[in-house]
């Protein structure tokens, strides 16, 4: 069986004009549909549940927004479609906040989106400043979620039909891209920069290959076979060390200045946020 044939790039950026009215006749219905459920009480009440939960979930590193809905999915099958959908979606989405709980507090990023958070926020509380990092970490949050929400309603056909023509070559360079991006994150020090990047791409060959089904760098061990998990490497990347540096430090501190609360400072931070708003855009 041959290759599945690829459609031209430019018909998946410019379908025909009927199909193009057909599906923003549909995306409309479906939308005035799922406004009015989700601005009903219960729902809000199931939203906001999950939503807590999920920051729960995520202030913990080691449980990701993914785990707490593959937990939850049994506890759905009692809820109408729509109530299980907004609570799950409230778990993940809170889920992604409350990785920057941990990333700015103890320098750990409780889910694979929050290590970014750790390279200003963690940094911010050693100052003192805690409180205008999670302020501001929770403003991009929503403020991310909402945009993102706004350009997956609006171009999604659009985007998937792209995502089709991915082969291997693109993929390829997708990696390329992710490697490079090692280099304006290491200005400080590029050969540790490229070291760790090197270091992840051996941790991601463990395991059975995905084109030929033999083992890499298992040596005998079962365990192994599956490779590691990005959320492993995470913990071994991230927590080990700020044990052994609480375990090192008088009192089992991380360095972090006493915090003294005052009134307005997480106001301040927040349009502070929303003011910079390139900042905002390109962090999103």
């Amino acid at each position: 069986m041959g290759p599945r044939p690829r459609r031209p790039l430019h018909q998946a950026w410019f379908p025909g004009p009927g199909s193009v009215a057909r599906q923003r006749k549909r995306k409309l219905e479906w939308l005035g549909y799922a406004l009015t459920n989700i601005f009903a009480p219960v729902n809000l009440l199931v939203m906001l549940a999950g939503v807590a939960g999920g920051i729960l979930v995520g202030a913990l590193p080691g449980l990701t927004g993914t785990m707490a809905i593959a937990l939850l999915v049994p506890f759905t099958y009692g809820f109408s479609p729509e109530e299980a959908l907004i609570m799950l979606g409230g778990v993940y989405v809170g889920a992604m906040y409350g990785g920057s709980i941990s990333a700015i507090l103890i320098n750990t990023p409780g889910a694979p989106a929050s290590i970014a958070t750790t390279l200003d926020g963690y940094p911010m509380a050693q100052k003192g400043q805690p409180e205008e990092a999670l302020a501001a970490a929770a403003t991009s949050s929503g403020v991310g979620g909402i945009l993102g929400t706004v350009v997956l309603l609006l171009f999604s056909p659009v985007l998937a039909a792209v995502s089709l023509q991915f082969g291997p070559p693109e993929y390829f360079w997708l990696g390329i891209l992710g490697l490079t991006i090692i280099s304006g994150l290491s200005a400080k020090s590029l050969p540790k920069g490229l070291m760790g990047g090197l270091f992840g791409v051996l941790i991601s060959t463990v395991g059975l290959s995905p084109s030929t089904g033999v083992s890499r760098l298992t040596f005998d061990v079962s365990d192994l076979l599956g490779g590691v998990e990005v959320i492993v490497a995470l913990i071994g990347l991230f927590c080990i060390p700020q044990i052994m540096t609480m375990a090192e430090s008088r009192g089992g501190t991380l360095g972090l200045a006493a915090f003294r609360p005052q009134k307005g400072r997480s106001l301040a931070a927040m349009k502070l946020v929303l003011k910079r708003w390139g900042n905002l855009l390109r962090s999103r």
